[in-house]
Parts: structure tokens; C-alpha cells; sequence
């Protein structure tokens, strides 16, 4: 999928995509935005894009603040929550974990208790508070294996990457909505995509993956948990699709456009560690690809990425998320993202626009049930949920560039055009990326990061 952004960032309106005015960045102030790439989209496609900025939400759609990042720790099972997959009924308040309206839960069922204090109140508060959260009937939680199935329903594991959580969340409450997953509650794990994948293989009891890189599937696949023909479905198994980005605050003050500009003199670049994160290994896939011409060479792209990570990339969050909220609270001048965790970021009130620069590369998040699974039909159908047009339709609108043709030419028009869009295909595939860039003992970036934290 397609995705850049011109060198000049202007600082006054800019032509609309399609307006036939000359290329300048695209500067969105203050309004929703849902981006978009029309299927067939051509790497090598120059088309105009630029910065955006504001509240870059897709039309349509209610941004939300989600978990705060502290409260779940990269790596770590997040803590239990009200299902999500569910709305519950008006007037109901997850913030202060007093929920009414909750069926069997209801005011009507008599006076509040009386408030206690000290060790034992807490106790029995925190008693009445999970007996409360039991009796919810749900769609989606944050503990996997913490919460009942409703009536007759049945509950899903799912282990995810952290940047993929508004979606998963926002998949699970848009699922909850049909027949097929009317009673099912979704329960997520989220964290850094490699230790997600291990923690599956360890045993961990998942009914649905998705990991940000594919190796991290395979990984699963190598174990007997997933079937080898995960990708043989709709969209090859990567519903869930994004682009790389710049993320700079708000009025771009370093002036930062394309992949040359993070070189300068001075300029601090946050990204994840590749060791951990496959968000950070997308991340210096897309100028690594730029500078090599997609792969022809080699030796140049390898510069560039030693380059920017010796003198530039001064701290290295395990995940993307991490990555997030650490240039949230003020690290750095650049951050590289997926171009969804800048519109959530950009959602939540962040002040910070991001910068889609001339070449990029296409993000693609496998999907897979976990065929050892007790669930495995109900797992698959969930799966299959997100390449439908409804399930495609919830992703693009927290960010996500969606893959059905049809969705994608309806939202075309919310997200930034893009430029040169190069995809791990264009680089050789999966094993050739692996071998040669990202594994432990043969990988030339690995070697790269060593060499810069000895």
C-alpha cells in the first residue's frame, strides 16, 4: 500500500489529493480523517502527501483515550477489564469501577453498601467489584482466561501486538454486534509482538494471534499450533494493514519531511528495538528499502540505517507502544510509527502531527486461529470477521488502510495519498528479510544495534 509525503512541509493550507494543484504537504487541521489507499494502488506512484495534523480521526468514528500505556507494561498480561466487545447499557462507568446498569447489577437490586475503609473494606470492595465484572455479559476483556462465558456463549483468547489494541478492540464490540459473535467474549493479551509469540509457544492459552511480523506466525506455525495454510485466504491472512510514518509535534518545528532530514545534525529518533518489537523492525524496513532502491542496494541501505542508529536512535523501547508513550512524554524529535498509532495518538489529544514521507513500506499484520485450539471454529470465524467488508470497515475508521477494495475506495479520500510503497515481496520475502536484516546471528541490522549498544 502506497504512502508518502513531499520534502516541503508549508505551514498554510495545502492542495486537497486530487485538486490539481501543485504538491505541497497535506495539512489537516481540526477535523476527522479516515486514510485510505484504493486497492491497486502501484508501488512507484508518485502522488503528493503531506503532514497532518489535529484530529486526524476517520469520519465517523469516536476517538478514544483507551488504557492509559502505564497502566499495562510491555511484555506483561494487562489487567482485567470491562469487556469491550459489549456496550453496556447506559450510565454504566468503567473509570471509577462503579457499574450500573449492569444486567443483574442494576440499581434496582438495592442500596449502594456502605463505604468501608481499611484493608478488609478494600477487600470486600474489590470482591463486589469482580462479581460485579463476572456478571457482565461481554465481548472483549484485557486478561485472557479471567472472565466466564455469557450463557451459552463462549470465550476467545487472543494474543496480540501492543499498537494493534484500538483495533482489536474496536473489532471485538463491532463482532459482538452480529450473529456469530453475539455471545462470545473476547479476552486480549497485548504486548511486544516477538514476546507475544513466545509466550504462545510457552503455552499460553491463545485461541487467536495476531503479530506484527509474519516470522512471529511462523513461529507458531513451526510449533504445530497454527495451520501452514493460515495465509491462504482472504488478503493472504493480513487483513489488518498500515503504513510507516513520522511522528513530529505539532508545527513539524525540526522541519522533518523525508528520510534524509532524520540524519541532520542534532535530530533524535525513537523507535522500538527490532530484537523485541516487529513495529521497529517495519519501522527501519521503510528507509532501508528508500536508500536501497527496494532492496537493489544493499551496502547503501545498510549505511543509512547504521547511520541513523549510531547517531540518532539514543533510546530503544521493546515495543511500539512503548515507543509511543515515551515520545509522548517528551523524548525525541521523531518518532517512527505505524501510521494507525499516529491517528490514535493524534486522537487521544497528543500534541503532535506525523509526516508520511516519499517512500515507505507496507505494513501487513497476520490474523490467525490457533488450530490446537479447544475453539478453534469460533476463533476462525472471528478471524474471518475482519476481512469482511463490516470488519474492514471498523478497522479503517481507528486508522487502519483497509485491504477490501470497496472500503478502500470509500475512504480513499480520509487518508493521505501516498508515494513509492514498497513491501517485504519487493525486499525478497520473509525468509530473505529474516536471514539477511533481523536474525540473531546473520541479520545485518541485529549486528547493527549490537555493535551500538556495546
Amino acid at each position: 500500500m502506497p504512502d508518502s509525503q513531499p520534502r516541503a512541509c508549508q505551514r498554510g493550507s495545502a492542495p486537497r489529493p486530487g485538486s490539481g494543484d501543485s504538491a505541497g504537504p497535506e495539512r489537516r487541521r481540526g477535523r476527522s480523517a479516515n486514510y485510505e489507499v484504493p486497492a491497486g494502488s502501484a508501488p512507484g506512484r508518485e502522488v503528493p502527501a503531506g503532514n497532518v495534523r489535529g484530529s486526524n480521526v476517520p469520519a465517523g468514528s469516536t476517538p478514544k483515550s483507551s488504557t492509559p500505556k502505564s497502566s499495562t507494561p510491555e511484555g506483561s498480561t494487562p489487567g482485567s477489564n470491562v469487556p469491550v466487545g459489549k456496550v453496556l447499557p447506559e450510565g454504566n462507568d468503567r473509570r471509577g469501577g462503579n457499574i450500573r446498569g449492569c444486567p443483574g447489577h442494576s440499581a434496582d437490586h438495592g442500596p449502594a453498601p456502605r463505604r468501608r475503609t481499611g484493608p478488609l473494606g478494600l477487600l470486600l470492595a474489590c470482591l463486589v467489584l469482580v462479581a460485579s465484572l463476572a456478571g457482565c455479559a461481554g465481548g472483549s476483556s484485557d486478561t485472557p482466561g479471567a472472565a466466564a462465558a455469557p450463557a451459552g456463549g463462549q470465550v476467545l483468547n487472543l494474543y496480540a501486538f501492543s499498537v494493534a489494541k484500538p483495533g482489536f478492540e474496536a473489532l471485538a464490540k463491532a463482532y459482538a454486534t452480529t450473529p456469530e459473535g453475539a455471545k462470545v467474549t473476547v479476552l486480549s493479551s497485548y504486548g511486544a509482538s516477538g514476546d507475544q509469540s513466545r509466550k504462545v509457544v510457552a503455552g499460553a492459552p491463545a485461541d487467536v494471534v495476531s503479530f506484527s511480523i509474519t516470522p512471529d506466525l511462523t513461529r507458531l506455525v513451526n510449533a504445530g499450533m497454527v495451520d501452514a495454510s493460515w495465509s491462504s485466504g482472504a488478503y493472504h491472512g493480513t487483513p489488518v494493514t498500515s503504513v510507516v510514518v513520522m511522528v513530529v509535534r505539532t508545527g513539524n518545528p525540526k522541519d522533518i519531511h523525508d528520510w534524509s532530514d532524520l540524519l541532520r545534525p542534532g535530530i533524535d529518533v525513537v523507535t522500538p528495538n527490532p530484537l523485541s518489537s516487529g513495529s521497529a523492525q517495519w519501522n527501519l524496513l521503510a528507509p532501508y528499502a528508500a536508500t536501497s532502491h527496494g532492496g537493489q542496494d544493499k551496502q547503501a541501505g545498510l549505511d543509512y540505517v547504521r547511520s541513523l542508529v549510531h547517531d540518532h536512535v539514543s533510546t530503544r523501547p521493546s515495543s511500539g507502544s512503548d515507543a509511543t508513550e515515551t515520545f509522548r512524554q517528551g523524548h525525541g524529535d521523531v518518532l517512527l510509527s505505524y501510521e494507525n498509532e499516529a491517528i490514535a495518538a493524534i486522537g487521544k489529544g497528543d500534541d503532535v502531527e506525523y509526516v508520511v514521507p516519499q517512500q515507505t513500506v507496507r505494513i501487513e499484520a497476520p490474523l490467525a486461529a490457533v488450530s490446537t485450539s479447544p475453539h478453534q471454529e469460533a476463533a476462525q470465524r472471528f478471524v474471518d470477521f475482519a476481512a469482511t467488508p463490516a470488519g474492514q470497515e471498523v478497522l479503517a475508521r481507528v486508522g487502519y488502510r483497509p485491504v477490501d477494495p470497496t472500503v478502500a475506495a470509500a475512504h480513499a479520500a480520509g487518508f493521505p495519498p501516498l508515494g513509492t510503497v514498497w513491501t517485504v515481496a519487493d525486499l525478497g520475502g520473509w525468509n530473505a528479510v529474516t536471514s539477511g536484516l533481523f536474525a540473531k546471528d546473520t541479520g545485518a541490522i541485529t549486528a547493527i544495534y549490537s555493535e551500538a549498544t556495546r
